[in-house]
Order: structure tokens, then sequence, then C-alpha cells
């Protein structure tokens, strides 16, 4: 498997190097409402299996709002008629099924008319837009302020629980918390899980996170803020013992090498595709610069900065990531307040490309400019239907602007798609999706090897072979949709034809 990932990220440069990967988004033209603050976040909420956009935050009139856009197809989208939400000028956004009935509830955390937590259970059907409020929700504690919120199925018993943080005037100090879900929407009172400072400032101004950081099986905390009137950097992680001790309890790790960030911002993602959680930080250092690094998860909580990546610099941004141009690995968006050449602040977004080992570099040109996400969020999600990942960014796209932007871009990127023949050889077919021609580039030599086009219902409808390495299928004939690739008589991939 380890040389077929390096014959893939051969491939993959050698392609990019030829200019075959041209990198493409197009500003939609739909109007959403401009936010600054607040969240977006993607899914289908109306039950008619299209993904939707909903959005929080402050509008251009200073006033908080919460706006639900339902997709019409294509890209395009609408308000929806029902707008069941509370406005939220300063809130953070989950989408999870937290009942187990198979739609996406929605969570809120921050500021409205009654600050503090509330759950939306969903009960669309067929495209029309139902919500309640959860009577069995109650929310996070009167005594506890500015919490940072996440939802994970904490002690293994199969239905999600609540994690969050906050200050606690009646504690005298700041702490992580637990509900326990009980089922249907439904959580116990509050436990203390562990103690955080006696100081820190409106919470935990940073991230919290939960995932498995060291594969044994259960749900681990990452948490990063700043603590006291010197806002002193503060970046944790807490081990889940229960696997390993049979006790639900967390264990500090205390030799980490992350490096002291205010203002941050942050995401657990495996980027090197070697099985376990990297961690991207952005924030600011300790002479006000920005500073965006990745560390590299060896396993065992050992984590390094081995590659002298080329990230952009940000602080109080943001950041997504997802898979932009399909060749199987994550690439990064991120945005946020950064200073240019004369040392000035500015607002840059920024997309990186992950070469297939865990090395990201900047993407720039005509075609992949974005707006700024200042005070703003991001969302990657395929939004229109098409088979690739497209962006969403919301904020100021100048420093100093009072007039936020939320732009959807489409993407036009060609998509490359990666498939293993049954000796091992490793095939990469682009653009795809495409309007009609593709190309199959392979590893080695595989001259006559056969090449069969077949309908989703498993008619043949095409066929060829390669020519030493390379190979073209031409669908202009053929309407548009999605088609299988069968190579060498074994392995299938899907292509889309626009």
């Amino acid at each position: 498997m380890r040389n077929l990932k390096i014959l893939l990220a051969t491939l993959m440069l050698n392609l990019s190097s030829f200019g075959l990967c041209q990198y493409s988004f197009i500003p939609s033209t739909v109007p959403f409402k401009g936010v600054s603050g607040g969240d977006i976040q993607v899914g289908d909420l109306n039950d008619d299996n299209l993904p939707d956009i909903l959005i929080c935050g402050t509008d251009n009139s200073f006033q908080p709002i919460t706006l639900l856009y339902l997709n019409q197809g294509g890209g395009m989208f609408s308000p929806s008629p029902v707008q069941p939400f509370d406005a939220y000028s300063d809130g953070s956004i989950m989408l999870l099924d937290i009942d187990g009935d198979g739609d996406l509830d929605v969570s809120f955390y921050g500021s409205d008319v009654n600050e503090g937590a509330v759950l939306y259970m969903n009960n669309s059907s067929g495209g029309t837009v139902n919500f309640t409020q959860s009577s069995g929700f109650s929310s996070l504690s009167d005594q506890v302020f500015s919490a940072s919120t996440a939802y994970a199925d904490m002690d293994n018993d199969g239905i999600i629980d609540i994690v969050y943080t906050g200050f606690s005037y009646l504690e005298g100090g700041t702490f992580i918390y637990f509900k326990k879900g009980l089922g249907g929407g439904i959580f116990d009172s509050e436990q203390k899980l562990k103690y955080l400072s006696n100081d820190l400032l409106d919470g935990v101004q940073g991230t919290l996170i939960l995932a498995d950081m060291d594969n044994d099986g259960d749900i681990d905390i990452f948490v990063t803020g700043e603590t006291g009137m010197n806002y002193t950097p503060l970046t944790k992680i807490y081990s889940n013992i229960l696997e390993e001790q049979g006790v639900f309890s967390f264990d500090e790790t205390v030799v980490l090498p992350f490096s002291g960030l205010v203002s941050t911002e942050a995401a657990i993602l495996d980027v090197d595709n070697d099985g376990d959680f990297d961690i991207l930080i952005s924030g600011e250092d300790g002479a006000n610069m920005p500073q965006t690094t990745l560390y590299y998860n060896h396993g065992g909580f050992n984590f390094t900065t081995t590659k002298s990546n080329d990230l952009e610099n940000v602080m109080g941004g943001v950041m997504a990531y997802a898979d932009i141009d399909g060749d199987g690995d994550i690439d990064i968006i991120v945005s946020g307040y950064t200073k240019d050449n004369n040392n000035n602040d500015t607002i840059v977004t920024v997309l990186h490309i992950n070469d297939g080992t865990g090395y990201y570099s900047k993407i720039t040109g005509p075609n992949v400019l974005f707006n700024g996400a200042g005070d703003g969020n991001l969302s990657m999600a395929d939004i229109d239907g098409d088979g690739d990942i497209d962006i969403i960014v919301s904020g100021f796209d100048v420093f100093g602007s009072t007039d936020a932007l939320t732009t959807l871009y489409l993407n036009h990127t060609p998509q490359v798609s990666s498939v293993t023949s049954y000796d091992g050889s490793v095939w990469v077919i682009y653009p795809n999706p495409s309007d009609g021609i593709f190309t199959i580039h392979t590893a080695e030599n595989m001259d006559n090897t056969p090449i069969e086009i077949y309908s989703t219902i498993g008619e043949l409808l095409y066929s060829t072979h390669v020519l030493g390495s390379t190979a073209e299928i031409n669908l202009e004939n053929f309407p548009s949709g999605v088609y299988l690739v069968k190579l060498n008589n074994h392995e299938t991939t899907r292509i889309i034809k626009y």
C-alpha cells in the first residue's frame, strides 16, 4: 500500500506540473445575506436529499440573524418560507442526528435573545421544514458562560453526549463539563470533567474538538484557549482512559509541542492517510504575528512539525478541509487576518492542496480568488450535486470594512480519480467530472489493457484499450450522467459527464 501511495503522489505531481489540474471556483449568483461572526453549516435539513445552507451571525444592519436557505438543485438556493430558528449574532451551529432517527437536528450555542444553548429536533419531511425546540434538553448552566460546545459518544454507550467549556462564577474557575446523553434528545445533569484555570477569561477563547486521537476506541478532548489578563496561551489534550481501564475518566497529556498562540482556530484531520489524526492550528504568537502550523501525529500523542509546509499564516481565522480535486487526500482552505509585505493588516482566504503525502502548497490564480472571511466562517460540501466539493465563505473581505459578504463558490476543478487494478498498478482518470473527454494515465506501461464503460445498471456502452500508459475515453455522444469505468476486467470507478 505504501508503494501505491508513492506512485499516486508521483502521478499527481506530474499532472500538476503539466497544468492538467487547473483549480477553478466560480462565484454563484445566489444573493446570500452578508453576515459576520456566527457560523455556516451545510446539510439536508428538509428531507429532500439536497444539502441546504444554514447561516447565523450579524448582518450589515448590525442585527442578529439566522437564515435557512433551501437547495433548489443545480447550485441554486432560496430562503426557506419557514425560518424556525432564533436569531444568533455570535453563535456556533452543529448539525447532527442527536436522536438517531436518520435526520439532522440543529444545535446552537451563542448570543441571541436568550444567551445559551438550544437544541432543535428535526421533524421535516419531503421538503417541508419542521423543527421544534427539544423539551428534553436543558440549556447549559446559567452559572457557566461563553462555552465552547461539542458532541460525541464519550462513554461508548451508543448515545451522543455533550462536552463544553466555560467559566463558572459559582465555582470561581473554568472547567470542561459533560452532559450524558440519555437518548431521544434528552440529557442528564452536568458533571465537571476537568478543571482548566481559575482565571480563564470568557471560557475558552479558541477551539474544543472531540476525536479519538490515540486510536484506542474512545473519544479524547482537544482544547485551546487563553488565560488571565495577559492572555496566556493554553493548549491541552485529555486522553479518555475508558477502553484501557474501564473507567470514564480523562488523563492530561503533559508533553505537547504546540506553539503558544492566542485567538486560535484548530482542526483535527488525517493529512497523510496514515490512520491517525494530525492537528492544524492557527493563531497569534507572542510577537503579535499570525502563525499556522501543521503537527503530524506519529502515534501515542507524539506530534512533530516534520514538513516545511507552504501554509498561509493567519490569526483570528477559520479553516475548513475536504478533497477538492478528487485525488483521495484532504485539502485545506484557511482564512483570517494576516500581514502584507508592508506589515499592514489584511484579510486573506487561501486554498492549499495536499500532494498526497501531507505536504501542502498554496494555490493561486485568477480562478481561485475567494472573498476574505474576516470575523466570518467557511464551509465545504458538494452543494450543487456534481460530484466535487464547493466552498461557501462569509465575513469581511477587506480589513476595516463593516460590509460583510456571504458567497458560494462552485467548484469547476477537474477531478482526479485513482483506481488500483488487480496487479497493483495505479490508474488516474482526469478530468472528472468532464464534458465528455476523459484521460486515463497509468503508473507503468499497460499497453493493450482493456477499458470498458458501463451504465449504472450494468449495460456495456463503450470499450477501448490503453496505448502504452495512456488512453482516452470519449463520451461526447452520450447523455450527461454517471458512468462506471472497469479496468482490467476488475476494478471500477465512477466518472461523471456534465
